[in-house]
């Protein structure tokens, strides 16, 4: 499929499935899409990237124009992950969907509050609506698991950047070879999630993938990806 996606598991893998989001603005060099597994022990694991906003064409004439398209895309490619979803996943099993979303949440500084964006907010509904899922970071934070219909802004306070490095606060040196590679300017966002049924969320921590100097492939080589890891520790409902 060419979407760069994979999920690797302990447990063994018994069914397999994956979904091309089909033709978009990106379509003439990168697919986007979703994966599924499902391990022997009854659980349905979800990956996906979806595709981008327009920031990443800068602040322009352009940009503004393909907008509504891009939009219209990205609101797409939720729904036929939802659909996705549900058909591999029979109502009340357990689930787990991690990946990135291009939320788009931004924030002002590292330790600032999250600005939420409306796409971010569409996908968290859609997911608690159609298929039933609570995200991890609000989930495990708050106290208050347990998908809702209800979903408005106040959601995402919980949530921290898990795309960029800018040098301030973020464990290491700025990362400038990935991080900037759509406007050149170094940023941070919110772009990635876990969500889960079925489970008792324990723990949820945003690692970043900071390169030891001395195993660095060149100097300017920083960073494993432009992104965070966001680490979830779950625990299965009897």
């Amino acid at each position: 499929q060419n979407s760069g996606l994979m999920i690797l598991s302990k447990r063994p893998i018994k069914h397999s499935a994956c979904l091309c989001f089909g033709l978009s603005l990106e379509a003439a060099n990168v697919n986007r899409g979703a994966l599924y597994a499902g391990l022997e022990d009854g659980t349905h694991i979800f990956t996906c990237h979806i595709a981008p906003s327009v920031r990443v064409a800068g602040d322009n004439a352009f940009a503004r124009f393909i907008e509504p398209i891009v939009n219209g895309t990205r609101g797409r490619q939720v729904m036929d992950l939802a659909s996705f979803i549900t058909q591999h996943a029979p109502y009340g099993e357990p689930v787990v969907v991690a990946g990135d979303f291009n939320f788009g949440i931004s924030f002002d500084s590292f330790m600032a509050n999250p600005i939420p964006s409306k796409h971010a907010v569409d996908v968290l509904r859609t997911l608690a609506e159609q298929c039933q899922l609570t995200e991890a970071t609000c989930g495990i934070r708050s106290g208050k698991e347990g998908s809702s219909g209800g979903v408005h802004e106040s959601a995402f306070r919980f949530q921290r950047p898990t795309f960029g490095y800018t040098g301030i606060r973020c464990g290491g040196p700025a990362e400038h070879r990935l991080s900037s590679y759509c406007n050149g300017i170094l940023g941070l966002l919110c772009d990635d999630a876990v969500f889960y049924r079925g489970f008792r969320g324990v723990k949820c921590k945003e690692e970043n993938l900071l390169i030891p100097p001395q195993h660095r492939p060149h100097p300017v080589i920083t960073h494993i990806s432009d992104h965070w890891a966001i680490r979830v520790v779950l625990e299965k409902l009897p």
